[in-house]
């Protein structure tokens, strides 16, 4: 496992953001992981702000493992499939949305503990 891998599957923030600066590709399969990327680590561990930072970062949220599993693939197997909702919702409206909207929706995201029902969209509540 390489020194990327380790920081984004332990959520060490501070030293995944050294490793990328120093260049190292977040989209880098690990071989002995199965073709695991720091962002299925990242996201299967459930880290948001890892995943965040690898997303800003370039690394590809469709890129497989050997088994054809996506980050996504990894969040919903641990049950952190918000960590990836928040991490691409940060990233898109960042883009393109003011500071203040994303922070609403993002806490919203946050307080969420079960999946949205049509009635909770519905109701503006994600």
């Amino acid at each position: 496992m390489s020194e990327l891998h380790e920081a984004a599957s332990t959520g060490n923030l501070e030293l995944l953001e050294e490793h990328l600066a120093k260049g190292l590709d977040p989209s880098e399969p690990d071989s002995e992981w199965g073709g695991r990327t720091p962002l299925h680590l990242s996201c299967g561990a459930g880290h948001k702000k890892c995943t965040y930072v690898l997303i800003q970062a370039g690394a590809d949220l469709n890129t497989q493992t050997d088994n054809g599993w996506t980050p996504a693939h990894c969040a919903c197997e641990t049950g952190q499939v918000y960590t990836i909702l928040y991490s691409v919702h940060v990233h898109v409206h960042n883009r393109c949305c003011s500071v203040k909207h994303s922070m609403a929706v993002l806490t919203r995201i946050s307080t969420v503990t079960s999946p949205p029902t049509e009635t909770t969209v519905a109701a503006g509540k994600i």
